[in-house]
């Protein structure tokens, strides 16, 4: 979506301020259920700031998009994709210009989605449009990349999940193609 600058908020709020640095700290410590529900009330916190426009108090602001971009990526780790990636274009849409942060979140969890042509093409168009960013959008694909993709289905690479599966190295997807499979996985 373009980008819209204007909604643009610095948020001051105690609320929105400690429900952020919860968020945050919850996320370093890999406790992404807790992060999500942080940024979700930093959020509920950040809107209830923006009608009443009190609490101001704080000594550091923190920009409204980026409580959407935390929590996109705490919802990604979450296996939760779909959810991260509306708070992704959420974050993206009211982010100033020049902040690639929401861009990233979009294409983390579009990979999880696997929409990776999708991934590639919005990578390639970033790096045209952030090039100071060039080696951190690279570091990115490759680390969207899949380790391997495999093929099942008729007279693909595997004619059944199950051995698929069996043969899988860490990080790989497995791309099954349209039909009936009869067979035990577990």
């Amino acid at each position: 979506p373009e980008r819209r600058p204007e909604d643009h908020r610095m948020l001051w709020g105690t609320d929105v301020l400690g429900n952020r640095a919860a968020g945050n700290q919850a996320f370093k410590a890999s406790d992404f259920a807790s992060a999500e529900k942080a940024y979700t009330k930093a959020v509920r916190a950040a809107k209830d700031e923006l009608k009443s426009s009190n609490d101001v108090n704080a000594s550091e602001g923190v920009p409204f998009w980026a409580l959407f971009s935390n929590r996109s990526a705490a919802r990604v780790r979450l296996n939760r994709p779909d959810e991260a990636l509306l708070d992704a274009l959420i974050a993206h849409t009211i982010a100033p210009e020049y902040e690639i942060k929401p861009v990233l979140r979009c294409v983390e969890a579009m990979s999880a989605l696997c929409m990776h042509s999708e991934v590639e093409h919005i990578l390639e168009f970033s790096t045209q449009t952030f090039p100071d960013a060039r080696e951190t959008l690279i570091n990115k694909r490759n680390s969207l990349k899949p380790s391997a993709m495999l093929h099942v289905g008729p007279g693909l690479q595997y004619s059944s999940i199950h051995a698929a599966l069996a043969d899988a190295p860490s990080g790989a997807e497995i791309l099954v193609a349209p039909g009936l499979y009869r067979e035990q996985l577990f």
